[in-house]
């Protein structure tokens, strides 16, 4: 079950007293404060000793640090400036400390110079409590900061650096890296470009350098301006196992505008939030945040009010018991076993004239205490050989490759070519040639895999030898010429050049975070499949691909009803809630020359 923190430094006040009177028993720290008269001056905030007393500080008052959530000075490592190395050297070092002291998360961003940010901190809302407002019209009249324009490539470009060099070092520490969201989730802010401010940006950040350890910090007040269905974000991104830390709050608006709230008060679905935190299995921290000052209180730093932070904990702690008391009642509900029966049967004649009918009473009253253990019992018994038997195939599965290309001829593979049916003479679309599979792109058609598939990585390495041009790959095909009397029933991946990446939807649909950004329709067009819908996704990068007669390498993978697409190692497109999840796989001839030397295909599962 997920756990409750609140954020706060020593010494010990009336804060503290309050939030463990509240039932909160974990804690997310920082550094600073001159709390710490044993800190020797050659000592930083994040070395050993420091970091040592500070937990043995939160432990004295019955608290678990549970995450830090401050940094090292960080802004050369993400401007990509010339001492950016001792920068992340000073990282390296607060999480070998954390490691050694068992704090497991820590929590950081890569918002550069400006951190969140306000127009406003003093807004009455609800009953004259003070709240913060963001409205990007009047931050646009702010100035640009020292660094001039900084763009979201060079920012990618030093997040990776950055993870490249850190992400050893946490896998070694057992520290969790939980990147926080850009606030507001909005780019460029004072010519400043900002990266973590979308579903497909996390996804990226994910895949850039992945490991169990790269993840997030959930901040709901953010996500919820990037998405109109956070509780299906909570879900996508908990099925990965990657949400490390909850920041649980709420605003009302949009991202050019928007204002912080109570948190029963503002535009997300927050009870549905809390489900698909139950139903993820997450059992990290959140943390109130960011919220109103109340009537008695300081506004003297917004969105911290101690009174707030009382009113969130309860709401929160209110919401979990009655979410997570609903998955305990369904499944009493579900669990009506041959026991029970058995005792209502016995019950149902009571008062008849049997012997020892007071005696049976008795036995049936203790049988049903213990009813949750036969249940249990019986149904481990039960799928005892199917455990056994999984665990056996788990234990000696192993990924299996296969090539759909032999080097020599088109075995595996049929050629639907809709021109051939009236000119039988009009030339081969697909040849092999100098053991290259040559798409030659007239006449126009499609090359198909004669076996289906499911659950796999597709690699494909492909050139235009020639001339830039189009092309695509097509994963769960079915009906040959569904559309336009051409495409097969399919989700195409699309090859053309410049827009390698994009989802092309054919009599199938796929979504992405983003969709009405990313997605293009005209007034009255639907997301579909068919005919005058909108059809095409966009892809998340520019300039992934490699000049004319340059070899690319395109990475597919189908798992479920999801879609990855990396192109020469770029994350370029991420899709779920496909409506196919298996099928064939085509190649097309659709203009120009294309030649391919690998496919390869890797069952996942």
């Amino acid at each position: 079950m997920m756990k409750i923190a609140e954020v706060f430094g020593p010494p010990s006040g009336p804060l503290w007293k309050m939030v463990k009177q509240c039932g909160v028993n974990h804690v997310v720290g920082g550094f600073g404060g001159r709390w710490d008269k044993d800190r020797k001056p050659d000592e930083k905030p994040w070395s050993y000793g420091p970091l040592s007393r500070l937990k043995q500080a939160y432990e004295a008052e019955g608290f678990e640090l549970a995450v830090i959530e401050a940094r090292p000075p960080l802004t050369k490592a993400k401007l990509g400036l010339e001492g950016r190395d001792q920068e992340i050297d000073q990282v390296c070092e607060l999480l070998e400390n954390m490691g050694r002291l068992n704090i497991p998360v820590w929590c950081y961003e890569w918002m550069p110079v400006i951190n969140w940010t306000r127009t406003s901190t003093a807004v009455p809302t609800r009953g004259g409590a003070l709240v913060t407002e963001f409205d990007l019209e009047e931050a646009k009249r702010l100035p640009l900061t020292e660094y001039g324009v900084v763009t979201e490539d060079q920012l990618w470009a030093s997040l990776k650096y950055f993870l490249n060099r850190v992400v050893p070092v946490a896998e070694k520490a057992n520290v969790k890296l939980a990147m926080h969201p850009d606030d507001p989730p909005i780019s460029p802010l004072r010519g400043m470009g900002r990266i973590m401010r979308s579903v497909e940006n996390f996804q990226r950040l994910l895949d850039l350098v992945p490991s169990p350890v790269n993840g997030i910090t959930l901040c709901q007040g953010n996500f919820t301006l990037m998405t109109d269905d956070l509780p299906a974000v909570i879900r996508h991104f908990g099925r990965q196992k990657k949400i490390f830390f909850v920041h649980f709050r709420d605003v009302r608006g949009t991202k050019e505008k928007f204002q912080e709230t109570f948190h029963d008060d503002g535009k997300t679905d927050m009870a549905g939030c809390m489900r698909a935190y139950r139903d993820i299995g997450f059992d990290g921290v959140c943390r109130p945040d960011h919220v109103p000052t109340m009537e008695g209180d300081s506004n003297e730093r917004p969105g911290y009010s101690s009174i707030g932070r009382l009113f969130a904990i309860g709401y929160i702690r209110g919401l979990m018991h009655a979410v997570y008391s609903e998955a305990t009642k369904s499944s009493e509900k579900r669990t009506v076993t041959p026991v029970i029966r058995a005792i209502r049967a016995i019950r149902s004649i009571r008062g008849r004239s049997f012997p020892r009918i007071g005696r049976i009473t008795r036995i049936t009253r203790m049988i049903e205490a213990r009813q949750e253990l036969v249940y249990s019992v019986f149904m481990f018994l039960k799928f005892l050989p199917l455990l056994l038997l999984a665990s056996l195939a788990v234990s000696s599965a192993h990924a299996e490759t296969i090539s759909l290309f032999n080097g020599k001829d088109l075995t595996g593979w049929t050629v639907d070519v809709p021109e051939l049916d009236k000119n039988p003479d009009a030339g081969p679309s697909f040849v092999v040639r100098d053991g290259l599979l040559v798409s030659l792109g007239n006449p126009r058609g499609h090359l198909i895999t004669q076996d289906s598939f499911s659950n796999y990585r597709l690699e494909v390495e492909y050139r235009f030898p020639k001339e830039a041009g189009n092309c695509g790959v097509l994963v769960h095909a079915s009906k040959p010429r569904a559309l336009s009397n051409m495409f097969p029933q399919s989700i195409e991946v699309q090859m053309h050049s410049g827009n390698a990446g994009d989802f092309w939807c054919i009599r199938e649909n796929i979504e992405v975070p983003d969709m009405e950004t990313r997605r293009p329709r005209k007034e009255g067009q639907a997301f579909g499949g068919d005919r005058g819908d909108a059809r095409r996704i966009l892809n998340l990068t520019d300039d992934s691909e490699k000049p004319v007669g340059d070899w690319n390498r395109m990475v597919i993978e189908c798992v479920d009803r999801e879609i990855k697409v990396w192109v020469n190692d770029d994350l370029v497109n991420h899709g779920f809630n496909a409506t196919a999840s298996e099928g064939k796989i085509a190649l097309q001839a659709e203009g120009t020359e294309v030649e391919f030397r690998k496919l390869a295909l890797t069952k996942l599962k």
